[in-house]
């Protein structure tokens, strides 16, 4: 087998999708999607991740389990010097995804509160709840989104009534709240199957 195949026969023979794996090792899911199809390669760092996720060795990982061509009885091959040097990789980044969009609630918050100042004060409420987001966003770890979601739909439905005055507001958050309540259910069951 090709290290595409490899990496996709242990992936689902951990019943992860390509999407789970990408998290697990910190890339993209199209990513694993170019290395299971051989796109493309993964480079050291990532293959290095792998195997130690899957917790095969690199060469399992890597090698090609076709039986390679025998050495024939009377040749025997030179030996190739190799220097071996040690690796060192640092564990990649997760939630690099989650800052940069924190980062622009952050810039967007910033222009809002610029704007609320120097022409219309009500955008102030705006830059006040994207710089809000912004601090979510980097102090929550995982599904900051949830967070996020689960805060805004109950400060929509409990305060839409006193701020807006029309109950269209409160079935807007209604709304935004059955979205977030079945994206909960989603992250719930998928952690739930990953445990089994």
């Amino acid at each position: 087998m090709t290290l595409a195949e490899n990496i996709a026969a242990l992936r689902t023979e951990k019943k992860l999708s390509q999407g789970a794996l990408a998290e697990q090792v910190g890339v993209s899911r199209q990513s694993v999607s170019k290395w299971e199809t051989g796109a493309s390669t993964p480079d050291l760092e990532k293959l290095m991740l792998l195997a130690d996720f899957f917790g095969v060795t690199l060469d399992a990982l890597v090698k090609d389990s076709t039986p390679a061509p025998s050495v024939v009885e009377n040749e025997s091959p030179e030996p190739i010097p190799v220097e071996v040097t040690a690796v060192s990789y640092a564990e990649p980044r997760k939630g690099a995804t989650q800052q940069r969009i924190a980062a622009c609630l952050l810039i967007l918050g910033g222009i809002a509160a610029i704007a609320g100042f120097a022409l219309l004060p009500p955008l102030l409420f705006l830059a006040v709840y994207l710089l809000l987001c912004s601090l979510i966003c980097f102090a929550v770890k995982r599904y900051a989104e949830l967070v996020i979601g689960w805060g805004t739909f109950l400060g929509l439905v409990v305060l839409s009534p006193y701020l807006f005055g029309s109950p269209v507001f409160v079935w807007i958050g209604l709304a935004g709240l059955a979205v977030t309540a079945l994206r909960t259910a989603w992250v719930i069951y998928k952690a739930v199957g990953q445990t089994k």
